[in-house]
């Protein structure tokens, strides 16, 4: 054939069109010259991109065939219920009753997975996951602990990098002269922070009015040091600014404070509040931070750290349970079941109402194009939400004709709202996500995986502009509506009680009792179980 004399150059220009994997090992199989042609690191870096396939630093000796392979095996070890029995490990060495309930609960993945667990009995327990579930340390303490955060140490948080040649691939869909919003830093696990670099872990509980945190042999989990904050009241919520040694506490009293636990001084305090904090957020900007706090007196606060500038947003009628912080915009959800878009000057951008109860839940999507959040309201509804600025005016087509949305536009942005699905016939007893699935835990010990679709739609149709009066109006495309989130599979965890559950970017880790009728288990046993189901890349996969 006349076509096989083209030079290699050509056919790697035809073959980057090829956006399936089975596509491209089709081509593989004509003949050698192809074969060799399809292994072409530019392709495999390609379709990487095109999947949000992201390389770590700890990845940077593999090519970009084994990344595609290692992340295409891990989320089908997500979808496919054939790979649960030889990806999970369960122990019961934790010799608890009934009563010793689990009163603080964080966890990491990465190389070398930690679970720290403290129990009502004044224990603090420590777990290795790496390859097998194993205790490896318990530490006393004088009261019980009712919050916990980790901050990584060098090793750990070097290995959750990204790699810096990754920053210039764009897909050609996004090849343009339009400014691309650039992509803010993937979260870790709920409680869990990149640390500032110290070659040690560091643990922070929370335990009635004091704050304790631990330094920790990052190897051997033995505790080196530790230092001690008093509140004026019960300490109600702790989060660390990521890739800093500050955390920021709020008690039932309504006090804030800003502390450095590597020094281990207060820094900042405030009393600006008037009644409790139920619920924080805080991003990385500049020396400290900017941290976000939605209070019981239906205001939500932004405090700038570095300039000391202080907002109180007003908008919701009632408690704002949830708030995210995310590149420049603050998501707030409200008891109220409406969830509000802020800019950080206080200016609200956007109002949704996709749900009927209270938004307890807001998460980010980490495999959209653009900012795509998911939102959780108490009867079990998700929806997702997409943020398009209008310094992108196209971003791309609907992934489908069928879609159902509302949107709100004005100057500075749109928001695109999917309808909301319908994810347990109960109220769901814990929802959480790790930016590319999401599980739901039904009663009876029952978990359900969804993933998101993130909605990529026109920003502006100027045929077809909002009514200025109405800024909330559906379109006119969809007659069937398209649910936000699909689901992938569900899991019988055999756990007649739960006690916390955590959601890693490799695997669920929950801690509960057994169920009656479960193997090795009697109706009187009263042993708690840690469960790890672990969905990580294998070699003999």
């Amino acid at each position: 054939m006349e076509s096989t004399t083209l030079p290699d150059e050509i056919w790697l220009y035809i073959l980057e069109y090829l956006d399936r994997p089975v596509e491209l090992l089709s081509v593989s199989l004509v003949d050698r010259r192809f074969q060799r042609l399809a292994a072409d690191e530019t392709l495999w870096r390609r379709l990487c991109a095109l999947n949000q396939y992201h390389r770590l630093q700890r990845d940077d000796h593999l090519s970009y065939k084994t990344l595609f392979r290692h992340h295409f095996v891990l989320d089908r070890n997500w979808a496919n219920s054939a790979h649960q029995s030889s990806h999970y490990t369960q122990i019961d060495e934790l010799d608890s009753r009934q009563t010793r309930w689990v009163t603080g609960f964080v966890a990491t993945g990465g190389d070398a997975p930690v679970l720290f667990v403290a129990y009502s009995d004044g224990y603090l327990r420590i777990y290795n996951l790496a390859r097998e579930v194993r205790l490896v340390e318990k530490l006393p303490l004088k009261h019980n602990v009712h919050l916990l955060l980790l901050y990584l140490d060098k090793r750990r948080c070097h290995a959750l990098e990204r790699s810096d040649t990754e920053s210039s691939i764009k897909s050609k869909e996004c090849e343009s002269e339009e400014p691309v919003v650039p992509e803010p830093r993937v979260r870790l696990e709920r409680g869990v922070s990149r640390g500032w670099g110290t070659e040690d872990l560091t643990l922070v509980a929370a335990c009635g009015q004091t704050i304790k945190v631990w330094s920790m042999d990052s190897k051997t989990y033995a505790k080196r040091a530790s230092i001690r904050f008093d509140m004026e009241g019960r300490v109600r919520r702790v989060c660390c600014i990521d890739s800093t040694s500050y955390i920021i506490s709020g008690d039932d009293g309504g006090n804030i404070a800003l502390w450095d636990i590597r020094t281990g001084r207060k820094i900042k305090d405030v009393d600006w509040l008037a009644t409790g904090v139920c619920s924080f957020d805080a991003t990385p900007r500049g020396e400290y931070g900017i941290i976000a706090a939605g209070c019981d007196d239906c205001t939500t606060r932004i405090w700038d750290l570095n300039t000391d500038k202080r907002h109180v947003l007003q908008g919701h009628r009632l408690p704002v349970w949830a708030v995210l912080l995310e590149g420049d915009y603050l998501f707030t959800g409200s008891f109220d079941s409406t969830i509000r878009v802020w800019d950080l000057a206080g200016n609200c951008l956007a109002l949704l109402t996709s749900h009927m109860s209270v938004v307890y839940h807001l998460g980010v999507i980490r495999s959209s194009s653009v900012t795509s959040i998911v939102s959780v309201c108490h009867n079990g509804l998700i929806a997702v939400h997409t943020i398009v600025p209008t310094s992108i005016k196209n971003v791309g087509q609907p992934e489908t004709t069928n879609v159902a949305c509302v949107r709100h536009c004005n100057d500075q942005l749109t928001v695109v709202s999917s309808k909301a699905r319908n994810v347990s016939s109960k109220v769901p007893e814990y929802i959480d996500g790790n930016g590319r699935y999401w599980i739901v835990l039904h009663s009876g010990g029952r978990l359900s995986i969804f993933r998101p679709n993130p909605l990529t739609v026109a920003a502006i149709d100027s045929s077809t502009p909002p009514s200025p009066k109405s800024p909330l109006s559906f379109t006119s495309k969809a007659e069937t509506p398209q649910t936000s989130v699909t689901l992938v599979r569900t899991i019988q965890t055999r756990l007649r009680l739960v006690f916390q559950l955590v959601v890693m970017q490799t695997g669920i880790l929950l801690v509960g009792l057994p169920g009656i009728g479960t193997e090795g288990y009697t109706n009187k046993d009263r042993t708690a179980v840690v469960r790890f189901y672990d969905f990580e890349c294998r070699d003999d996969v």
